[in-house]
């Protein structure tokens, strides 16, 4: 996905606009000071505190455009989700690896923000894949930022029922880029932004198993292409 323009936008002009003021203050509070210790030059009391008034006052600008310039590369890491329709990700490949292992591998959409196929290993009698989900409040929306995902690790597990979820193994599959990593790590200080992880069924081990991974608000499902026992 691609940064939202309309942030990418508001960052720049907060950008510009803030270093422009912020440039200009400086250097007239630059010229008072001067002017304070100059003989004969032009000044009366107060003019310093005023100049450094005005210069502190437009560091919220710049500070702002840089938030939501972070914002748009953080959320370029997910692929949307919402609405009704289940948003394919991509085609997943599961095999049997060696003595309770089981090796899988995802091969992203174009539409995934990401374009390398991922792969991993994981132990257990039956496996699963996890995610990272992002929901953003509404009124913060039309800004680009939209709930999301990204498929991020598999779990395994040694119940056959896969019903214990808690003590489950996970392998992590991708790594977040640097802005995304950080706004999650993060996440509980956003009052705007819930983060929660979404998982797939679990899966038993078979020779071969292919299907498309798609994901939804709640989690992933699994559409099955063939399997080999």
């Amino acid at each position: 996905m691609k940064p939202p323009a309309i942030l990418l936008g508001l960052a720049a002009i907060l950008l510009l606009g803030g270093g422009l003021l912020f440039f200009r203050t400086l250097v007239r509070l630059a010229k008072t000071i001067r002017a304070r210790a100059t003989y004969g030059a032009p000044y009366r009391e107060g003019m310093i505190a005023d100049r450094l008034l005005g210069f502190v006052m437009t560091w919220p600008l710049p500070l702002v455009g840089v938030l939501c310039a972070f914002l748009a590369l953080a959320q370029a890491a997910f692929q949307p989700v919402g609405g009704g329709d289940p948003v394919r990700v991509g085609r997943l490949e599961a095999k049997r690896a060696s003595w309770g292992k089981t090796a899988v591998s995802l091969e992203p959409d174009a539409a995934y923000p990401g374009t390398r196929e991922l792969e991993g290993e994981i132990e257990g009698s039956r496996w699963a894949v996890e995610g990272d989900f992002v929901d953003w409040e509404p009124g913060v929306r039309w800004l680009g930022l939209v709930p999301g995902h990204r498929v991020r690790a598999l779990l395994g597990t040694r119940d056959p029922s896969g019903t214990s979820p808690k003590s489950a193994l996970r392998a992590t599959l991708d790594v977040l880029p640097r802005a995304t990593d950080t706004l999650l790590r993060y996440a509980r200080f956003v009052p705007f932004l819930k983060v929660r992880r979404g998982t797939s069924e679990w899966y038993p081990p078979a020779e071969r198993r292919l299907l498309i991974l798609y994901a939804t608000p709640d989690g992933y499902i699994g559409d099955f292409i063939a399997e080999a026992n």
